[in-house]
């Protein structure tokens, strides 16, 4: 039997979730904001700049809108790469596994999952310094964690009434690299590792166009990678 290639990717889309503006060649970029929904549509841009004071609709169209807290809506076996940073920590925890259990089924053999987040592991570390001489350190780690700002926002109600339907802009789950590999296995995926920047069965220069070292260097984040 041959031995696959460890850089050797099936046929398929792929697909950068979360992928705020970003939308580079050969990649599908998805992402759920209004920015992406507005993305192209100029009168109406222009009329929710006029009534809730955001610049909107300055993202490059293309980009797929979707709440992939519903699913990936991609066929089964048609992805060749699925990667995503910086947003899983924004979907409680259940929400997603449940995209992780999707991203498996859409992946085709041997197709790889990739997931950059923040580090919890680096974030307490860093909190266990800071405690040592400074009384505010439960505060700073709180607002690292990025869970709640400490007042509520004031917001005009249409901008108000989004945010709570989506609930997307504060995190609800925060991950070390245990944490995250586990969270693959229950998804379905057998041999999860934790990478360094860059550190992947996906090629460098690709990935390099969706990876970005503030991200993950310097205790930003951890990725988590496994193929299908």
């Amino acid at each position: 039997m041959m031995t696959r290639s460890p850089h050797v990717l099936p046929d398929g889309a792929w697909v950068n979730i979360g992928s705020g503006p970003s939308c580079p060649p050969g990649w599908t970029a998805v992402d759920g904001s209004w920015q992406a929904w507005l993305a192209g549509r100029g009168l109406l841009s222009w009329t929710v700049r006029r009534v809730t004071g955001r610049e909107v609709g300055h993202w490059p169209a293309g980009i797929v809108c979707r709440d992939v807290r519903h699913g990936l809506g991609l066929a089964e076996g048609s992805a060749a790469v699925i990667f995503s940073s910086h947003l899983i920590e924004h979907l409680h925890r259940a929400d997603a596994l449940r995209l992780l259990r999707d991203a498996h089924r859409a992946l085709g053999r041997g197709g790889i999952c990739r997931v950059v987040t923040p580090d919890l592991g680096a974030l307490v570390d860093g909190y266990l310094q800071w405690r040592a001489g400074d009384p505010g350190a439960g505060d700073r780690l709180q607002q690292a964690l990025l869970l709640h700002p400490a007042q509520r926002p004031q917001v005009n109600r249409v901008l108000g009434l989004y945010r709570q339907m989506t609930a997307f802009d504060h995190h609800k789950w925060v991950y070390d690299g245990d944490s995250l590999s586990a969270l693959f296995r229950e998804a379905g995926f057998e041999q999860p590792r934790v990478c360094a920047f860059l550190e992947s069965d996906i090629p460098r220069e690709r990935l390099a166009q969706v990876e970005h070292a503030d991200r993950v260097c310097d205790g930003a984040g951890i990725c988590v990678e496994a193929r299908r």
